[in-house]
């Protein structure tokens, strides 16, 4: 199973599965805020369908993430500071997204 296909889930929608699956009174649920829970339970994402047109850039994705990757060092040389601007890292991200490249 991979893990960046999870998603952390809020107490609220944990309450709402005990709810459901035990079916408890409304005491009960009420009472489900005075426990703590020391765990953490996920769920899986949901699917993206993505277009052809996205898919397509799939190639072309990997040889510019490569280009960026060797271009850090002429980044820092010219500008200074280690990294991209974060609405470029923003664009990238977006565009790695709707291709299904889990990059965190």
């Amino acid at each position: 199973m991979s893990l960046s296909r999870l998603e952390r889930v809020d107490f609220l929608e944990i309450k709402s599965w005990l709810y459901k699956g035990l079916e408890l009174t409304s005491y009960q649920y009420s009472r489900l805020d005075d426990i703590y829970i020391p765990y953490y339970f996920y769920k899986q994402k949901e699917k993206i369908e993505t277009s052809f047109k996205w898919r397509s850039t799939i190639p072309m994705f990997g040889i510019i993430y490569l280009l960026l990757i060797i271009g850090l060092p002429f980044n820092f040389i010219f500008k200074g500071n280690w990294g991209y601007n974060e609405k470029f890292i923003k664009i990238f991200k977006t565009w790695a997204f709707k291709v299904g490249i889990n990059l965190n």
